[in-house]
């Protein structure tokens, strides 16, 4: 008896030690984020076979019933497949979107989804933020003071070391870089609320600072008027100690930041001029500045005429660039035929490749999420959502390995926390 009492708690341990590496690789994993592919899909193989390790049929149970809607984005790849006449990038946008279906089965398997692991998480985030933040600009000083021998302010102000200018050196794209920081921004902010002592809100505070700092010089616009519209419209409707003292801090603080954009010539051009001229069509006679791509809005005009042809099914999963082109050469959009661009544009992207069935599935998948996250009253998940559904408007997050995982990870995480909350309250 007490042998197999021994062996018992000997299999116990073994178990836990299993679970806290796991738990380790998730944070090693979410660390990595923002650095090469290759870091994360090395430990997400790992964590994969150490969750194989024991699985059992209680730890199947603990996947939520609802765990096809979180994979619904990548059961409509698959649908639409079918129609593809490009199956080569069918195939590709098939195995980017792979993790949309293991997340919801792996991450409920291999850690507790729980409040004290995602914050863990979401520190380990923050962290990861902070420092390839205070890395890059290390590296745009000493470059510029040390190798390029050029006066600091100056240079910086040119507007080269902006956007994907400042991202370069870490190899990623600085849209997806934001996702990251913006979300790191709203978590510390929840954080920075509820700290009493003195000392760790400055720390708070400096942390803040920095990625700020770093979402500015990233110059995504949706990341920052996401981030803007998300502390003061959505926050103050969250448990918010002294909500007059906050407001008033967040409009001068945010006032103070628009004085430095339109001083900025670099950001004046990018908030006014090449926003306006994005969204702006070209009249028949126009000069089309050819240092830059043609207009956002002419690759949504191309499409629209596109969805017109096959609004209900549309042309399949790996075709939105291949037909776009066709409609590239006929309007003489010839950059973005050469450049192989997409619509830029998630929404448009579903009505191209799936039509509008597609694109209500998508929907429908999307309403269940902000349903959770309302529900639940749960601030960073209501946040991560409206971050992703702003940038929806000008990138295809969904096909792109950054945007993807950012979408997988995160949103098994928060909707899972969300369900289990739910489902508590109604016991």
């Amino acid at each position: 008896m007490n042998l197999i009492s021994l062996n018992f708690k000997n299999n116990f341990k073994n178990i836990e030690q299993i679970e806290k590496l796991r738990l380790f690789l998730v944070l090693l994993y979410v660390f990595f984020l923002p650095y090469n592919l290759f870091y994360t899909t090395i430990i997400f193989i790992t964590l994969f076979v150490l969750t194989l390790i024991d699985l059992s049929k209680e730890k199947i149970k603990t996947i939520p019933k609802q765990v096809w809607i979180f994979q619904l984005i990548y059961f409509i790849a698959v649908l639409f497949y079918n129609l593809s006449i490009d199956r080569t990038e069918a195939n590709y946008i098939l195995e980017r979107q792979l993790v949309i279906l293991l997340f919801p089965l792996i991450l409920p398997l291999s850690i507790k989804i729980n409040q004290v692991n995602i914050n863990l998480i979401l520190i380990t985030l923050t962290l990861t933020c902070v420092l390839s933040i205070l890395y890059l600009f290390f590296y745009l000083f000493y470059l510029i003071l040390f190798e390029l021998k050029l006066p600091l302010i100056k240079t910086i102000s040119s507007g080269y070391f902006f956007n994907h200018g400042f991202s370069k050196p870490i190899s990623i794209h600085a849209s997806y870089f934001s996702l990251y920081i913006s979300l790191s921004i709203l978590y510390s902010v929840q954080i920075l609320n509820t700290l009493k002592v003195f000392f760790n809100k400055i720390l708070m505070l400096s942390i803040i600072i920095i990625l700020y700092l770093g979402l500015f010089f990233l110059a995504s616009r949706n990341s920052i008027i996401c981030v803007f519209i998300i502390l003061l419209f959505i926050f103050p409707f969250f448990r918010i100690y002294n909500k007059k003292k906050y407001l008033l801090i967040s409009i001068l603080f945010f006032v103070l930041s628009f004085i430095i954009i339109f001083n900025i010539t670099y950001f004046k051009n990018r908030f006014s001029g090449e926003l306006i001229s994005d969204i702006k069509p070209l009249n028949n006679k126009e000069y089309v500045n050819y240092s830059y791509t043609e207009p956002r809005i002419e690759r949504w005009r191309c499409a629209f005429d596109l969805i017109k042809k096959s609004p209900l099914i549309g042309y399949g999963t790996g075709d939105e660039v291949t037909m776009l082109k066709t409609e590239y050469s006929k309007k003489g959009l010839f950059i973005s035929y050469l450049e192989n661009f997409n619509a830029h544009n998630q929404y448009i992207s579903y009505l191209i490749k799936c039509g509008i069935i597609g694109f209500v599935l998508f929907l429908f998948s999307f309403f269940y999420f902000l349903y959770l996250a309302i529900k639940d009253k749960n601030f960073i998940y209501l946040s991560f959502l409206i971050i992703l559904l702003i940038g929806f408007y000008t990138e295809n997050i969904l096909d792109s390995n950054k945007g993807i995982v950012f979408f997988a990870f995160f949103n098994t995480l928060f909707g899972y926390m969300s369900i289990y909350n739910l489902n508590n309250k109604r016991v």
